[in-house]
């Protein structure tokens, strides 16, 4: 019943659904993708001194969106340098449908909308 009050709560904020769908399709690019995972560790020691994994939400468990949204925004800035260094690599590797996936996960750490939105 629980989890029947906290769905109707993201309802009702009409982007939740538009940005934790990106937020989804980002975490599961990133767990797909061991070579940018390496890239955003080493990026994570270098300027905080410590990693930070990259959280999959469980869809039975309400907490584990928030957690895994919030682990997000701690790796947002990290997400954004990585882009910055390795744009050009990340878009050059794979298949058509790879490369369309990496583009529309490149697109959505550089939307400073979706950051906002899952900020809120």
């Amino acid at each position: 019943q629980f989890n029947l009050i906290v769905g109707d709560l993201f309802k009702a904020k009409n982007d939740y659904g538009q940005y934790g769908d990106l937020a989804q399709e980002l975490i599961t690019w990133l767990h797909s993708k061991t070579h940018v995972l390496a890239l955003l560790c080493e990026l994570q020691m270098s300027t905080i001194g410590k990693t930070l994994a990259i959280i999959r939400a469980v869809l039975t468990r309400w907490l584990s969106h928030y957690l895994a949204y919030r682990r997000l925004l701690e790796v947002w800035l990290t997400l954004e340098l990585l882009i910055t260094k390795h744009e050009t690599d990340l878009r050059s590797t794979g298949n058509a449908q790879s490369k369309a996936k990496t583009s529309a996960a490149i697109t959505t750490i550089k939307n400073p909308t979706f950051w906002h939105a899952m900020a809120q």
